[in-house]
């Protein structure tokens, strides 16, 4: 046999071989831990259990805020923050990405610590609290009055110096109960309902 054909027909197979190969659909494989997996049984029950239940205290304790104020900030932001089904998987809710958001500015959790409690990634819960703050942000800035000049952040800094002696402050979000020794033959004074002592109360 002619060499010169046994290599041509040799690179002929091998060139097709190629080819045929690279036309073949690659199967896509899709993982996910079985943490994740569970997220709709156990996350999104989670959520449902405090809204359908009437447990308005429950929420409030969980995300600092009521159910009824929980739906209608899940109702400003949902326009920003939903996102579409996969067909690999669900996605995940406006309301698990607000309470997501809610409970970590309420508690300081970790994203490590909440992914378990939400049966949600780390991952995705840094993608998600940006972007949900970011929202509420957007949302409520005709709701919220915040000083726009170096002289109005002065002021306010100068009224809580003049009213608690509390300097550099520029606001206060909530209040803040501080322990201390209280003054000898002061009563009730000192006392708050938390039923310890405290120097002073301050309040936005």
């Amino acid at each position: 046999m002619d060499v010169g054909r046994v290599r041509a027909a040799a690179a002929f197979i091998l060139i097709h071989n190629i080819i045929h190969k690279k036309k073949q659909k690659r199967k896509v494989r899709w993982f996910m831990k079985e943490l994740y997996r569970n997220r709709l049984q156990y996350g999104v029950r989670l959520m449902r259990h405090m809204q359908f239940e009437a447990v308005d205290d429950t929420t409030k304790n969980f995300t600092r805020i009521s159910t009824e104020d929980l739906n209608q900030l899940r109702y400003f932001i949902e326009p920003r923050v939903n996102k579409m089904d996969t067909q690999f998987r669900e996605a995940i809710t406006v309301t698990e990405r607000l309470a997501i958001t809610l409970r970590f500015l309420a508690t300081g959790d970790s994203y490590n610590s909440l992914q378990y409690l939400f049966r949600v990634s780390k991952q995705s819960i840094s993608r998600i609290v940006p972007e949900v703050c970011d929202a509420i942000s957007e949302v409520l800035k005709d709701w919220v009055k915040i000083p726009t000049s170096e002289e109005e952040w002065l002021n306010i800094a100068e009224e809580f110096e003049e009213k608690w002696n509390f300097p550099h402050a520029i606001g206060a979000m909530d209040g803040k109960h501080v322990m201390i020794q209280a003054p000898v033959n002061s009563g009730t004074e000192y006392y708050n309902y938390k039923y310890f002592l405290v120097s002073s109360y301050l309040h936005s």
